[in-house]
């Protein structure tokens, strides 16, 4: 409280003044405060005790430091003492910050001014509250911010190159974040089909942690409640996420988990269509409300956002098709030019990611094994090994439910757009990830109404492959795939070129060789028929002998070839037959052997029991005569002919202890026209030999094999085992 002689001193005015002056000072409109010189008030009207909260008489005594906010005193002494210092009566108007008695902060303006009484000097403040006047102030320079704010993102998003739109797009969010006094800023875009959205760019404040990551490719139903709003058009405001309706129950359990305080959402149209808003959240700021001016204008913002993201989506996919295209174009060439197919492949897979811009691509065969196993064939890109450890199949299981055996089995491109949260690409997820792989595509190779396999592309960026991409890719396995069709028919047809050659060849020394073992028993025949003819009633008895066994020997020579002639074409014309009847293979042995005479026979070892088989007699002796004269003319010296049996075959052996057949040989000596002269040990055979009795041991249901056994060379004849 003032001193009783401060209060005089201050009224010891005259009395008609003093009514005067306590008239106006307690009628004055504004607040009016007295003071002493060191700032203790001496006396306060009746509107200044409404200003701050106060009674009047309550506030004598008090120093008007405690009447202003703390951040506005020292300014407040400095003008004070100025005015006390200075020559004049009055100072210029302060503008500070008042304090309440109930701790609220109220903007003021005061007239100041000093004047003298009874020789004391006393500061009068005339005081005015000027909330509206600042409010309007603030609204002012808030409205000129976002002005410069809106003027900068326009000059930004008006028409970026393609390579700055994201750096555009990103410092544009920071400019609207800070702005809006916000911790986070973004964008959500939705995906062609409407039915999932994904956080695209994201601006954060200094400790606040990004979100970005976790929104890929999430269904409008994890915030059902603002989606509903932002597909109408609506913009979402929400001071207080506390505050948030019930239907919104969802977004406010998610907020409050993220410690998110408030947050604004403005949807983003282009073309007439809802295409993801633009996002703004309080984290560790207050809360957040914007008037209806500046929604308007962040409604007009939105739609540079939009154009700039289409723009840039037109580019990329323009982009990508040309690329695409290019790859098409160069994987044609490819295709012009091949001759090998493994160096097709990898070419392919080359051009794929190189001039399709993608991370890695592969082609694998589809394989009919157990498994049904994907096969991997070419590669080309960053592996960092993960073809060594890809386990891919075509099957319906686990290791099918892949792109790739997903694309063999439904025969049509399959694609993961997100690696990260592709539910069928969990077996290769982390792998691929690790690698940087974060979309990826499968495509089927078919030719001919076949699947040959798949070609699958890996991207380094998250739905990488829209439908225009899909399309090309599938242009492009069709265009591999019947490349590689065409290569392998060139592979077939050069093979038969080949082999019609070869066969040619056979032929003209089939022909030859023919003409020769014709020619050796005629020749044989003629002569000693001659000879007997014109001189041989003067020849010894002994010798006419030998030459009609010769003659005779000879003649069943030609006999046995005419017979392997004669079977060698009713095979090629089909009309080849044979009778099923008992044959005992022991007997059937044992009479062609008797048609060589003593000295064969004395090279010859014949074992076994008697067999009973099921066969053609006359066929099966035609077999065994091939092979005996076969062992006579190219085996060994040692000849071994035996019989034996298991429970359900019967086999005759002829062995011989000669060089035998390469290897490689082994199963061209039963070829037609493949002379068995082409190995070493077996040389001017007629080349049908060994055909045909293979053809007649088959039709009688068994086979005829040959193979090394114990330094021998053996062929051996089978027949099925008679009943009983």
């Amino acid at each position: 409280m003032m001193a009783p002689a401060q209060s005089r001193s201050l009224l010891s005015v005259p009395d008609q003044s003093r009514v005067v002056f306590d008239g106006l000072f307690e009628s004055a409109p504004d607040a009016m405060i007295a003071t002493d010189t060191r700032g203790i008030i001496v006396r306060a009207n009746t509107c200044a005790g409404l200003l701050f909260s106060f009674r009047p008489s309550d506030m004598r005594g008090m120093s008007m430091e405690q009447l202003l906010a703390e951040r506005f005193r020292k300014e407040y002494l400095a003008h004070r003492r100025a005015l006390l210092e200075g020559g004049a009566p009055t100072a210029p108007e302060l503008e500070v910050y008042g304090l309440t008695a109930n701790g609220n902060e109220v903007p003021i303006d005061a007239a100041v001014g000093r004047f003298e009484t009874g020789g004391t000097t006393y500061v009068l403040m005339v005081i005015r509250e000027v909330t509206d006047r600042v409010a309007t102030q603030e609204n002012l320079e808030r409205r000129l911010a976002l002005d410069a704010v809106v003027v900068s993102i326009l000059g930004r998003l008006n028409a970026p190159t393609l390579e700055e739109i994201d750096q555009q797009i990103h410092q544009s969010l920071a400019d609207l974040c800070e702005f809006a006094q916000a911790d986070r800023s973004y964008i959500f875009e939705k995906s062609e089909n409407g039915t999932t959205m994904s956080n695209t760019y994201e601006w954060c404040s200094p400790g606040t942690e990004s979100r970005i990551d976790m929104y890929r490719d999430i269904p409008l139903a994890t915030f059902p409640w603002i989606s509903a709003q932002i597909d109408q058009g609506r913009v979402v405001q929400i001071p207080s996420v506390d505050d948030l309706p019930p239907e919104a129950r969802v977004e406010q359990d998610r907020f409050r988990r993220q410690g998110i305080r408030s947050v604004v959402n403005v949807p983003m149209i282009a073309g007439g269509r809802v295409v993801g808003l633009i996002g703004f959240e309080a984290v560790h700021s207050q809360a957040m409300r914007w008037p209806a001016d500046e929604i308007s204008t962040f409604m007009v913002l939105q739609d540079f956002f939009a154009n700039a993201l289409r723009r840039q989506q037109v580019g990329m996919e323009l982009q990508r098709t040309n690329r695409m295209l290019q790859a098409v174009t160069e994987c044609n060439d490819a295709l012009v030019r091949a001759e090998d197919e493994d160096a097709l492949l990898r070419d392919v897979c080359r051009i794929v990611v190189e001039s399709g811009g993608y991370r890695m691509a592969w082609v694998g065969v589809a394989m009919h094994d157990k498994e049904r196993s994907i096969r991997p064939i070419a590669q080309w890109g960053l592996d960092e090994g993960y073809m060594a450890g890809l386990t891919a199949s075509w099957a319906d299981n686990e290791h099918g439910a892949g792109p790739s055996g997903t694309a063999v089995r439904m025969r049509s491109p399959v694609a993961v757009q997100n690696v990260a949260m592709d539910p069928g690409f969990e077996l290769w997820r982390e792998r691929a990830l690790k690698r940087g792989y974060k979309s990826v595509i499968s495509v089927p190779l078919i030719h001919s109404n076949e699947v040959l396999g798949v070609l699958a592309v890996y991207a380094a960026e998250v739905a990488a492959f829209d439908e225009r991409e899909i399309g090309i890719l599938k242009r492009f396995a069709d265009d591999l795939a019947y490349g590689i069709g065409a290569l392998r028919a060139r592979q077939r047809q050069q093979e038969a070129e080949a082999q019609l050659r070869e066969t040619l060849r056979s032929k003209d020394e089939f022909v030859a060789t023919i003409a020769h073992e014709l020619r050796t028993p005629l020749t044989a025949v003629v002569g000693f028929a001659q000879v007997l003819r014109d001189g041989g009633s003067d020849l010894p008895s002994e010798e006419r002998a030998e030459m009609i066994r010769m003659i005779a020997d000879e003649g069943v020579d030609l006999t046995n070839i005419v017979d392997d002639l004669l079977v060698a074409a009713k095979a090629e014309a089909g009309t080849l037959t044979v009778s099923r009847v008992p044959v005992d293979l022991r007997a059937q042995a044992a009479q062609v052997l008797e048609g060589w005479g003593a000295d064969a026979a004395g090279r010859i070892e014949f074992i076994g029991p008697s067999v009973h088989t099921v066969g053609d007699p006359v066929r099966v002796r035609q077999i065994l005569r091939n092979l005996v004269s076969n062992a006579f003319r190219y085996g060994g010296e040692r000849i071994r002919v035996s019989v034996s049996s298991d429970h359900s075959t019967g086999r005759v052996a002829v062995a011989d202890n000669g060089t035998g057949v390469s290897t490689e040989d082994q199963e061209t000596i039963f070829e037609p026209y493949r002379r068995a002269h082409n190995a070493p040990g077996l040389t001017a055979s007629m080349g049908l030999g060994l055909t045909i009795s293979r053809q007649l041991a088959r039709l009688m249901d068994g086979d005829l094999t040959y193979f090394r056994e114990a330094g021998d060379s053996i062929f051996a004849l089978t027949l099925p085992r008679a009943s009983g």
